[in-house]
């Protein structure tokens, strides 16, 4: 099994892959929409679009499970926001 040696690299890694994917389908695409629902999956994959510095445009996405999930998407979504000027 392969284990990740460096998180900076993959995180940039990662954010790059984004921007590079995003100019390329610049015709098509205007940024991205990611739902939010609390969990850990979701904060990131919001995190990582918010760090391309391209349009983010995040959604809480309430799930009805635990009112607490849906405190944390709101917090996430509003940190995000706070953050970086891109994000809505």
């Amino acid at each position: 099994m392969n284990r990740i040696k460096d998180y900076e690299d993959l995180t940039r890694d990662i954010v790059k892959w984004l921007a590079d994917y995003y100019w390329m389908q610049s015709g098509n695409i205007k940024g991205f929409v990611v739902g939010v629902s609390g969990g850990i999956d979701s904060a990131v994959v919001s995190t990582l679009c918010a760090e391309t510095e391209l349009p983010t445009y995040v959604l809480t996405m309430p799930l009805h499970s635990k009112q607490e999930n849906t405190k944390l998407s709101d917090a996430h979504a509003k940190a995000l926001a706070d953050k970086y000027s891109n994000v809505t």
